[in-house]
């Protein structure tokens, strides 16, 4: 079969040629096999160069701040503002208030005998220093000094005399910083408790309208006499 030449500028005498090797000194030496190396190592080197390049014109990677370099920077802000100090009002202490009462014969009590008070507690506790009972006791002995004396209901300021009504039969004074919630009174018998009017620094604020009645029991008996709150009217009460 007859080759037919694709190339018609290249014999096949020349690219055999091409394709020999070439002597030199010595050697005989491939040109192809050389040029491609030759290429190959080229293009290795610029690559890398590229790379290298690529790499240092990237912009530094920047480190997170720590904890102490964020406080300091901190610190340091805090000195340079100019800070204007708010006057906070500081709110007064409590004061101690007086408060001076006195209890009036509103409604004459049922015995034929006058009074007999045993005790008298402000907020379940004896206040003996505060209290100054107005008539003295003239019964059995007895003295005004039992109402308010430590043994309570056991003795007994007694009266023969009657108490008539608008007579003011003694006057409690305390000092203190919170206004008292409630009276509490021992009578020997229901029979000896008048009603009351409670005046508070001259001002009516509990009024009875009666008295505890006729009972002889129980004896004795104790009466809580609760105050209105402060700022509220006058508190009447129906005892019985």
């Amino acid at each position: 079969m007859e080759k037919v030449n694709l190339n018609p500028n290249v014999t096949p005498t020349a690219a055999i040629v091409a394709a020999k090797p070439v002597k030199v000194g010595g050697y005989k030496v491939k040109i192809v096999p050389i040029l491609l190396t030759i290429l190959l190592v080229c293009s290795l080197v610029y690559g890398s160069y590229l790379f290298m390049k690529n790499d240092t014109t990237q912009p530094p990677v920047q480190e997170p701040e720590t904890e102490t370099e964020t406080e300091a920077e901190t610190d340091v802000d805090d000195e340079n503002v100019n800070v204007t100090p708010v006057d906070t009002p500081v709110p007064e202490p409590p004061k101690e208030r007086e408060f001076v009462y006195d209890f009036i014969i509103n409604h004459e009590h049922a015995s034929y005998m006058g009074i007999q008070l045993g005790d008298i507690l402000v907020d379940d506790e004896r206040v003996s220093d505060s209290v100054v009972v107005h008539q003295e006791a003239d019964r059995g002995g007895t003295k005004k000094e039992y109402v308010y004396d430590e043994d309570g209901d056991q003795t007994m300021a007694m009266y023969t005399q009657l108490q008539p009504k608008g007579l003011k039969f003694m006057t409690v004074t305390l000092k203190r910083f919170t206004r008292p919630v409630k009276f509490t009174l021992t009578f020997a018998r229901p029979m000896f408790a008048p009603g009351w009017i409670i005046k508070e620094n001259d001002v009516v604020i509990y009024e009875e309208t009666s008295n505890r009645g006729r009972n002889a029991g129980p004896a004795p008996v104790m009466y809580d006499y609760m105050l209105p709150f402060e700022g509220e009217p006058k508190k009447t009460v129906s005892p019985t």
